[in-house]
């Protein structure tokens, strides 16, 4: 399976890398796609502790919190990384933001024709009105928005002071069907590929990286 695999992406990338066909199999990808990523939602058993991580070594800024949950920012955005309390560490939500004109009916009838289930949600999030929300195949609730208000937060004054959430990573066991995924749903392209180890990004240069193990779980944010 690997190497059939190598050969296929090697293949595309001796065309043209940028180009719609540099994917795993050789249809076009999907009409409509994702831009960027804009937050990631993850559970803790020590919320206190997570979030003084953040704030104080990573240089996020804490935009509100309630007793369960904390939202932090990285500048434009009101929120690029919320903190709930759980039970055990994991990556439980990914959000991404499609181009503004984006319509979010074509979006998830495009998710439902791969056999997805899909839930619409309004004003379910901070300045979002319209979110559409599935699963991925490794359990990661995925939310899709085309428009979220401005809410310039600004950035913190200490620790690394990051501009934007990059990228996150993911060690999943059907490294296969989770990159066919991203790419004919979502619209990312293959962008890297190492060993066992896959780089996916969308248009504005956002990397999501998935490892294939014999596990499920180690998250990496």
């Amino acid at each position: 399976m690997t190497a059939d695999l190598r050969v296929d992406i090697s293949q595309h990338a001796k065309s043209d890398p940028n180009s719609d066909n540099y994917r795993l199999g050789h249809e076009p990808r999907p009409a409509q796609r994702v831009r960027r990523i804009a937050h990631a939602s993850f559970e803790t058993p020590d919320l206190e502790r997570l979030v003084a991580y953040y704030t104080e070594v990573l240089g996020l800024v804490l935009v509100e919190k309630t007793a369960d949950t904390a939202w932090l920012a990285t500048g434009g955005d009101h929120h690029s990384v919320i903190l709930h309390r759980g039970t055990e560490p994991a990556c439980k939500r990914l959000a991404f933001q499609t181009a503004p004109e984006t319509d979010l009916g074509a979006f998830e009838k495009q998710v439902r024709n791969h056999g997805v289930r899909t839930e619409r949600k309004r004003d379910a999030a901070p300045f979002t009105p319209d979110l559409l929300t599935f699963e991925d195949p490794k359990g990661t609730i995925i939310e899709i928005f085309a428009e979220r208000a401005l809410a310039p937060i600004g950035y913190g004054g200490i620790g690394v002071v990051p501009h934007k959430l990059g990228h996150v990573a993911f060690n999943v066991i059907d490294i296969q069907k989770v990159v066919s995924f991203y790419v004919e749903v979502l619209g990312f392209r293959v962008s890297d590929w190492m060993g066992d180890f896959f780089a996916l990004s969308c248009a504005t240069g956002h990397t999501l990286r998935r490892r294939s193990t014999t596990y499920h779980g180690t998250i990496v944010p």
